[in-house]
C-alpha cells in the first residue's frame, strides 16, 4: 500500500514532468516562432491538437493582411482555402502524418484580401510528435506561385506564338532578321537561312550576306541600310538572289530602324521569298500583254474591214 508521503511524492513527481514537458514546449515554439520570423518567410506555426495557429508577419505581408492577429486557428487557415483543393490538401497531410512522406507539400489556391484566389505551394513537417507517435506541432511555409505561375503561363504563351510564328513564316515563306550595330552583328530567324539554302545556326556577317546578291543589289542594300542608320528611313526592295545551292530567286526586303533611349540601336525586317509571287505576275503581264495585243490586231482587222466597205461603197 501507498503511504500519504508516497502518494504526494509521485504527485508532485508528475506535476514536475509536466511542467518540464511544457516549458521544454512553449520553449521549442518560441525557437521556431523567432526563427521563422528572422528568415522573413510566410510561415505558420500550427499545433495540431489545440487547433491554433500562428501566422508570421511575412505571411500577414504576402497574403495582404498586415494588419491581421498572429495568433489564428487551424481553422481560420482552412477558410481561405479553395474549396477543390482541400482534398489534395488533406491528402497530402494525411501521408506526412502516417509518416509516408517526410515532409509534405501542395499547390493549392488562398483566397486573398481582396477576395481573390491566387496559388501558393504549401510545405511542412512535424517538428513535434507525442509518445503515442501522434503529431503535435507541425511548422510550414506557403510560398507565393503567383508570379511563377504567371511567367510560367507567359512562357507557355511564348512558346504557342513563337510556334505558330514559326508555322507562319514557313508558309508564307518570310524570316526576319536584324542588324545589331554596336557589334555589327547580324541575326537571322529559321526561316531566312532556309530562303538562303543554308544550315540553320549562326548568321554570317553583314558583308557576307549580301554577297548573295548582285553587285549592283549589294550597293542598294549599303544605301538603304546606311540611310536608315543615319536619318532613320525605311526601306522596301525587291531584288534577285542567288542561294548557296546555286537557285536564282527573288526576294522582298523590308527594314528600317529600332530606337534605344532615342538612339537607333538596330535595323530590323523581314525578308520574303517572292518567287512564285514574282512568277504568277509576270504570266499575269504576259496574259495582259497577249489579250492587248489580240485586241490591238482585233481593232486593225476591224478597221481595214471598214475601209474596204468604205471603198466597195463609192
Amino acid at each position: 500500500m501507498w503511504s500519504l508521503g508516497a502518494c504526494c511524492a509521485a504527485k508532485t513527481d508528475r506535476e514536475e514532468t509536466l511542467r518540464n514537458s511544457v516549458e521544454t514546449s512553449t520553449a521549442h515554439q518560441d525557437a521556431w516562432r523567432t526563427a521563422l520570423e528572422a528568415v522573413g518567410v510566410p510561415g505558420w506555426d500550427w499545433q495540431v491538437q489545440s487547433g491554433e495557429l500562428y501566422l508570421t508577419q511575412t505571411w500577414r505581408e504576402v497574403f495582404g493582411q498586415s494588419e491581421l492577429n498572429p495568433n489564428q486557428s487551424i481553422e481560420y487557415w482552412r477558410s481561405l482555402l479553395h474549396p477543390e483543393d482541400l482534398p489534395h490538401f488533406t491528402a497530402a497531410i494525411t501521408e506526412h502524418f502516417n509518416e509516408r512522406n517526410p515532409h509534405f507539400n501542395a499547390e493549392v489556391r488562398l483566397q486573398r484580401n481582396n477576395s481573390t484566389f491566387g496559388w501558393v505551394l504549401c510545405r511542412g513537417r512535424v517538428v513535434e510528435w507525442d509518445e503515442e507517435m501522434q503529431p503535435i506541432r507541425v511548422v510550414g511555409v506557403d510560398s507565393d506561385l503567383m508570379s511563377q505561375r504567371a511567367l510560367q503561363e507567359s512562357e507557355s504563351r511564348l512558346r504557342s506564338n513563337m510556334m505558330m510564328l514559326r508555322q507562319t513564316e514557313r508558309l508564307a515563306r518570310v524570316g526576319g532578321w536584324e542588324l545589331e550595330l554596336d557589334q555589327s552583328r547580324l541575326v537571322w530567324s529559321d526561316e531566312v537561312f532556309r530562303i538562303h539554302d543554308l544550315k540553320i545556326g549562326t548568321a554570317p556577317s553583314f558583308e557576307q550576306s549580301i554577297h548573295y546578291y548582285s553587285a549592283q543589289a549589294q550597293d542598294v542594300i549599303r544605301r538603304a541600310v546606311e540611310e536608315a542608320r543615319q536619318i532613320g528611313t525605311t526601306f522596301d526592295l525587291e531584288l534577285p538572289l542567288l542561294t548557296a545551292k546555286d537557285r536564282d530567286i527573288w526576294v522582298r526586303m523590308l527594314g528600317g530602324p529600332v530606337y534605344q533611349g532615342g538612339l537607333i540601336v538596330k535595323i530590323a525586317g523581314v525578308l520574303q521569298d517572292i518567287t512564285n509571287q514574282r512568277a504568277k505576275d509576270q504570266e499575269l503581264q504576259r496574259y495582259v500583254e497577249e489579250v492587248e495585243h489580240a485586241r490591238a490586231q482585233i481593232a486593225e482587222q476591224a478597221n481595214a474591214l471598214v475601209a474596204q466597205a468604205e471603198e466597195l461603197a463609192k
